[in-house]
């Protein structure tokens, strides 16, 4: 059996070593098997994949179920093992990152990267950063412990059989914890990245080994204190009540008496957690097909151009040789325009935008890609939103066609409703459907800022003016985000 190191030796003499990008061989296998909740491409074996999908879609279950929703796809890469992983965990100094596993959110969606051969090593990484991803598109005010704190509890979810198992200890947590003075905790509640104590090596560790006892005893330590988190995790949002005052009134005891019982809580080293059973859980079907090398090359690709953006050309590479075996593959043509586009050939991308949307059929990406690269081209140039024109703009009205197009064959894309709201900021033929699509893309996206502000333009527009200083007062200045709060101050006073 050819060792590990001659496989990656192979993979370097096959392009790597000579500047020139690795693609697979040209015999490997993929398929893809769609779920629910995420699209999965694999050259794992057909059973590994089926199970690693149906762990990640009993985890986004397990996670949903405790208030956080997810509003953007998601596409899982499944490698067969660290030779087939190897050429598409590169960092941007050429060597291979040391994951068996990878998590990235991007304006597209979510692209999860596994190796089928490292067992569990991958799963507590991505679990952890897809928690902060549905934590984060639920709350805009998320105190810091609360995110880490939480992220870490859900880290240790273990699928076994047709159970779940939530709530693990993470055992490095707890030796450290058992080993140095813990925190004060007001410390802890009001810690962010830009606290001088969030920085320090050891300081930090203890901030994340702290954050996660705390969430692991408000979780764990009584079915009573699990019940009053969501309530205690939303008036912390509101940000009206000093958080140990909060505390103390959702619990019935103060952070002194919290010290005291963390303390025996971790010394006790009794640690309960969650089982789930597949009943609880919901069944999930999955449907698998055969990908021809096209295919799974562009998805390859698009994997490296979303989690590794400084390999553009790689990922360029992929792209070409896709559409080198099938000149009718439409997201290669998509994801190859934008890539073009960023390189400033603009003749070039948009030949192969024209293709995508030719070939498109009834798949909703090239019609999304190729909209929001529209929108954004449109928006680069400053339009003025107040200066209404006497028609719509072309560039704004053709997006606005290609946005469309996508959201009737994918409805829940929460990105394109907001960039057709925008659209319609420059029809003088009236503001009502501007709201419209920013209200649907805030209800998909309630912790996006960027899309608070611009449904204030268009309610100032349509001569809301309570409409407008509601979302001011109400969204935006409670979020903290000035970069928005700031614009939207000065619209409201400008706007007469």
């Amino acid at each position: 059996m050819i060792s590990l190191l001659a496989a990656l030796l192979l993979c370097l003499l096959a392009g790597g070593a000579s500047g020139e990008t690795t693609l697979p061989p040209a015999d490997d296998e993929w398929i893809r098997v769609t779920t629910p909740h995420f699209s999965i491409v694999s050259n794992a074996r057909q059973g590994a994949s089926k199970e690693i999908a149906l762990q990640l879609e009993r985890f986004r279950a397990l996670v949903e179920g405790e208030g956080s929703v997810s509003s953007r796809p998601s596409t899982i890469v499944i490698f067969r093992d660290e030779v087939s992983y190897w050429p598409y965990k590169m960092n941007r100094q050429g060597k291979p990152a040391n994951v068996a596993g990878h998590f990235a959110s991007t304006r597209d969606g979510n692209y999860i990267g596994v190796n089928a051969d490292a067992g569990e090593t991958p799963y507590s990484v991505i679990f952890h950063e897809y928690t902060h991803y549905l934590l984060n598109q639920t709350f805009a005010q998320i105190p810091l412990w609360m995110n880490e704190g939480r992220a870490e509890f859900f880290s240790t979810v273990r699928m076994r059989g047709d159970r779940a198992e939530v709530g693990r200890p993470v055992e490095h947590h707890v030796r450290l914890l058992r080993q140095r003075k813990m925190l004060p905790l007001d410390q802890v509640f009001l810690m962010t990245t830009k606290s001088p104590g969030y920085n320090e090596g050891t300081r930090q560790g203890l901030f994340y080994a702290q954050s996660w006892v705390l969430y692991h005893y408000l979780m764990m330590n009584s079915a009573e204190q699990r019940r009053r988190l969501p309530f205690f995790l939303r008036r912390m949002e509101e940000g009206d009540v000093p958080t140990e005052t909060l505390f103390e009134s959702t619990y019935g005891y103060d952070f002194e008496q919290l010290e005291k019982k963390l303390k025996l809580y971790v010394q006790a080293n009794m640690f309960n957690f969650l089982e789930y059973r597949d009943r609880d859980l919901g069944s999930v079907e999955s449907q698998v097909q055969p990908m021809t090398r096209a295919d799974y090359l562009h998805e390859l690709g698009d994997y490296l151009a979303h989690v590794t953006p400084w390999r553009a050309e790689d990922a360029a590479a992929h792209f070409r040789e896709s559409l080198r075996l099938d000149p009718k593959q439409a997201r290669s043509h998509a994801s190859l325009a934008r890539l073009l586009e960023d390189e400033g050939k603009m003749l070039e991308a948009n030949e192969h935008y024209a293709a995508a949307i030719e070939n498109a059929g009834e798949d909703y990406f090239p019609f999304f890609a190729y909209g929001m690269s529209s929108v954004d081209r449109f928006l680069a140039r400053k339009p003025k939103i107040f200066a209404r024109p006497k028609q719509i703009p072309k560039e704004a009205l053709a997006a606005r066609g290609l946005l469309a197009r996508s959201l009737s064959l994918s409805p829940g894309l929460a990105e394109a409703h907001y960039a057709l709201g925008i659209t319609f900021l420059f029809d003088p033929n009236g503001i009502a459907p501007a709201i419209e699509a920013f209200e649907t893309a805030r209800e998909m996206m309630p912790t996006r800022m960027d899309v608070v502000y611009y449904e204030v333009l268009a309610c100032l527009q349509a001569g809301d003016r309570k409409s407008a200083t509601a979302l001011i007062e109400q969204v935006l200045e409670p979020s903290g985000e000035k970069n928005w709060v700031q614009p939207a101050r000065q619209a409201l006073s400008s706007f007469r």
